[in-house]
């Protein structure tokens, strides 16, 4: 997959997907994600794996970092 088109579709996803949540409240995840913005109708099948493998790499990193900025007790 091209690397800007990745970087790009990531960045979008990341900054549009930050409100998205279920009907339970939790956070939409990296599938959903990719389904709610039609990308599974513009990719290949390869190409969505790879934007949703790169999602899910993102909300791991993203949780650490969380945890992290949590003070110290």
């Amino acid at each position: 997959m091209n690397p800007y088109k990745l970087r790009e579709i990531v960045s979008f996803l990341r900054e549009q997907g930050k409100n998205l949540v279920t009907v339970t409240g939790d956070p939409v995840g990296p599938t959903e994600l990719v389904q709610c913005f039609g990308l599974n109708e513009v990719l290949t099948p390869t190409e969505l794996d790879i934007v949703v493998a790169e999602l899910c790499v993102l909300a791991e990193t993203e949780n650490v970092m969380d945890r992290l900025r949590q003070p110290m007790l």
